[in-house]
């Protein structure tokens, strides 16, 4: 049989200077993050750093040596808000989503990096359902979220564009 999709069509475009392989090269390496005792969500981007998000909504940023070099703190608008899922593009620019407990309400975060270093928020914005996932894939991001009541039983696949502009539109 014939697939019906060719799967190198689906690999990012994005190239690194840097070799995959040499992430390796130092061994299996562990860090604790800081100060909480929960961590989940782990991505990574083309650069070799590793992103986490923590109980505390905050979201760690590693290098590949395993050295914390940034902490994102307390994504979100309210103590009501979980972060549900992050994802990294190739400029490092991190996508958050959090879903209010109480409302159901989720919001897309983007935060990029800033001259110092750190991290500044570009925008929020919200959106309908419980995000479960979501991936970058080239200047698109695609997310996944079921819905948050009974009379919208149906998950919804949506996908993001204009990650760069003032706001996200939803394709």
């Amino acid at each position: 049989d014939t697939p019906r999709i060719k799967y190198t069509q689906l690999t990012d475009e994005v190239q690194s200077d840097i070799d995959p392989t040499s992430v390796l090269e130092g061994g299996v390496w562990t860090a604790g993050t800081s100060g909480v005792s929960e961590a989940y969500s782990v991505v990574t981007d083309v650069h070799g750093n590793v992103y986490v998000i923590t109980s505390e909504r905050n979201i760690e940023k590693y290098n590949a040596d395993g050295v914390l070099v940034h902490t994102v703190p307390t994504v979100g608008t309210t103590s009501e808000e979980t972060v549900q899922r992050v994802a990294v593009d190739a400029l490092e620019n991190i996508y958050a989503m959090t879903t209010n407990t109480l409302t159901g309400k989720t919001t897309l975060f983007r935060f990029e990096p800033d001259e110092d270093l750190g991290y500044t928020e570009r925008y929020h914005s919200a959106t309908d359902g419980v995000c479960r996932d979501m991936k970058i894939f080239g200047t698109l991001l695609y997310g996944v979220f079921n819905p948050k009541t009974l009379q919208d039983p149906l998950a919804k696949l949506r996908c993001y564009a204009n990650l760069d502009g003032d706001a996200p539109i939803l394709l």
